[in-house]
């Protein structure tokens, strides 16, 4: 009996879809309960009652109704209200609209000739308001989503509001992504406007900015953090970090997990030293975790404090070469003094040795 109405009520709707709307004012059969009645008559009253303007309803089929409409069927198999528009120009849809009297809900589904306009595409489902929409739901449950036609799951929004792709593993952020690194990327940002400084990525405390990755004269990306002078007060005492410099190891090491090789530092051994770059995990069995952008100033100020050592060596080079010139000219001096001096042994024994070969001829002739 129940397919026998409901098949009748769509060929009711066909036939009377686009006849003007009539007044209803009594039906055109009184049916009673437990009466048999002719399923002419039934569609008859219902005709009478769909086509009346002042129709409020509430109207039931297969049910006693408890809201304007409340249709039920029982089996075993997909119950379905049908919505059908064939036409195949590029205006076309077929669709459900919930109104409140001023905004409308679209439920949409746009024909095979539809003109496609951004998100409204041919064959496609859309989901509109003239105002503001919501997806909720009133339970815990997640709001999962897949495509293709597939029971894949590809997104979900679990009862945390956490978004997780690809995964129904909740790992704790906000959002959650999954992916296989050897066929896709996890995130692309791309920069149509290829603007320089534009922000790829922008990170905030209580509203306040506090660092960003930006476009770097669309060549580079550059990674920004809070530096501003008018949030620091310079300290007068000012730490010496030389012997910090030379005992954090630094060096080449291989990663246990794949073998491959990378230059760097040790969190563990860097920490009791220069804690400033070293994240330690809340749990021992936790990992630790490095900034080596952190290092960067210590390097700026040990390659600042080469100089200063650099400078003071050049002081003293230069007074010990001034300290040499002095000492090779007093040699010079020394030589010249040491040449006149042989000169003048020269003569003397020249001398001598003239004295003596006269003392050696007198001798003889006495």
């Amino acid at each position: 009996m129940f397919k026998t109405i409901a098949g009748g009520i769509l060929g009711l709707l066909l036939l009377t879809g686009s006849a003007a709307a009539q007044s209803c004012s009594s039906l055109p059969y009184t049916l009673t309960n437990g009466s048999t009645a002719d399923a002419t008559q039934v569609m008859a009253n219902f005709a009478c009652v769909f086509n009346s303007p002042a129709m409020a309803g509430p109207v039931g089929i297969g049910m006693v109704p408890t809201n304007i409409l409340d249709i039920t069927q029982n089996q075993n198999a997909g119950s379905y209200i049908s919505v059908l528009n064939n036409n195949t120009s590029s205006s076309a849809l077929a669709g459900v609209v919930l109104t409140n009297g001023t905004d409308k809900a679209y439920l949409q589904q746009y024909g095979s000739g539809f003109s496609n306009n951004g998100v409204l595409i041919a064959n496609g489902f859309g989901i509109n308001a003239t105002s503001a929409a919501n997806l909720a739901l009133d339970s815990g449950g997640p709001i999962q989503f897949a495509v293709n036609n597939s029971t894949t799951e590809v997104a979900r929004f679990d009862s945390s509001g956490h978004l997780l792709l690809n995964t129904t593993t909740d790992t704790g952020g906000r959002i959650g992504i999954y992916f296989n690194g050897s066929s896709s990327n996890g995130i692309n940002i791309n920069d149509t406007s290829a603007t320089s400084g534009a922000e790829f990525i922008q990170f905030f405390t209580t509203g306040t900015a506090i660092g960003e990755i930006i476009n770097n004269g669309n060549t580079a990306v550059a990674y920004n953090t809070t530096s501003d002078a008018r949030l620091k007060n310079i300290l007068s005492n000012q730490t010496n970090y030389r012997s910090t410099i030379e005992n954090i190891w630094v060096g080449d090491f291989e990663w246990k997990k794949d073998k491959s090789r990378s230059f760097g530092i040790l969190a563990q051994q860097t920490y009791p030293l220069y804690p400033e770059a070293v994240t330690k995990p809340v749990n021992e069995t936790g990992i630790w975790e490095a900034d080596y952008g952190k290092l960067a100033p210590l390097a700026l100020w040990g390659v600042k404090d080469l100089y200063k050592v650099t400078d003071e060596q050049n002081i003293q080079l230069s007074t010990l070469e001034a300290q040499m010139k002095s000492l090779a000219r007093e040699v010079v001096s020394l030589q010249h003094a040491s040449d006149s001096q042989v000169t003048e042994i020269g003569r003397l024994r020249t001398r001598v040795g003239e004295l003596q070969r006269k003392i050696g001829i007198q001798t003889a002739q006495k």
